[in-house]
């Protein structure tokens, strides 16, 4: 072999084994005391696998809370649904007991007030088919 070169090792891992002759991935002789031990190597491992696993709870939760969030907001919206239908239902029967009030006999060419009150029952009791009251 040609002065400064190194024969490339053998085995699967530069940085597992050291020794002299061994070299870094760049090509650099490897220096004593640099090399990744198996208890270092396995302290990572665990220590990936526990962010892995906390990764994994925070999207489980995160995916749970996501979901009573929506359940809360569809309860809260059939709750409205039902009250807006309960007004709807009141309204509809006030408009129904106005529109069935009649106004006084009367002749409205010759009495201005009763012309109003014909001119007002008319509205009221075309208020009720414009909301959508039966």
């Amino acid at each position: 072999m040609p002065d400064g070169q190194h024969a490339k090792p053998t085995h699967a891992c530069d940085l597992i084994k050291e020794g002299p002759g061994l070299t870094c991935p760049a090509g650099l002789p490897v220096p004593r005391g640099t090399v990744l031990t198996r208890r270092t190597l396995r302290s990572v491992a665990i220590l990936v696998l526990l962010g892995l696993l906390v990764t994994g709870a925070n999207l489980l939760w995160t995916a749970r809370q996501e979901n009573a969030f929506q359940a809360a907001q569809h309860a809260q919206t059939a709750a409205q649904q039902r009250q807006g239908a309960l007004i709807e239902e009141k309204l509809c029967q006030t408009l129904g007991r106005l529109a069935a009030l009649k106004p006084p006999p009367g002749n409205p060419g010759s009495n201005p007030s009763r012309a109003f009150e014909d001119h007002l029952h008319a509205t009221l009791d075309q208020l009720g088919p414009d909301i959508g009251c039966k």
